[in-house]
């Protein structure tokens, strides 16, 4: 049941009232000053991310193989090609061609394939967040440019 408010907002017992539309935020969090002071920021470090992100991921090198191995791989690929020549390099391939052992060959493969999933999944996560910030920056600084003009 609803009681009678007073010329103070609260009830006659002297209660206050509390609704959601009185409360008001006095403060900006430290992400919307920035987005509100400086967008053309957010924007530039947006596209560093997206560039370093794409390196990662795009420049991913596999591990290189020990000279020794590298050395084996060579001469067991002479007959196929220089493009399997080639692959002697990468750690993985270079083992898994050279290996007499099952298991160190199988958990050399996985180190070196680990490491590469790693590096792959952090320039994925930097592309999303770079592409975020970029996308936050363009609209906050149209957003401002609008204030400007109108």
């Amino acid at each position: 049941m609803a009681r009678p408010l007073t010329e103070k907002g609260g009830d006659q017992n002297g209660r206050g009232t509390f609704r959601a539309s009185d409360v008001r935020r006095s403060e900006l969090t430290p992400a919307e000053e920035i987005m509100k002071k400086s967008p053309l920021l957010l924007l530039v470090i947006g596209l560093l991310l997206l560039a370093v992100g794409g390196v990662l991921t795009m420049g991913s090198v596999s591990a290189e193989a020990d000279p020794a191995i590298v050395a084996r791989c060579e001469a067991r690929m002479q007959d196929q090609g220089a493009e399997m020549i080639a692959h002697c390099k990468e750690k993985a391939f270079a083992t898994g061609m050279t290996a007499t052992d099952a298991n160190e060959a199988a958990r050399t493969i996985s180190a070196a394939n680990n490491s590469e999933v790693g590096r792959g999944g952090l320039g994925m996560f930097l592309i999303g967040l770079g592409a975020v910030l970029a996308i936050v920056g363009v609209i906050a600084w149209r957003q401002q440019d609008r204030a400007k003009v109108g």
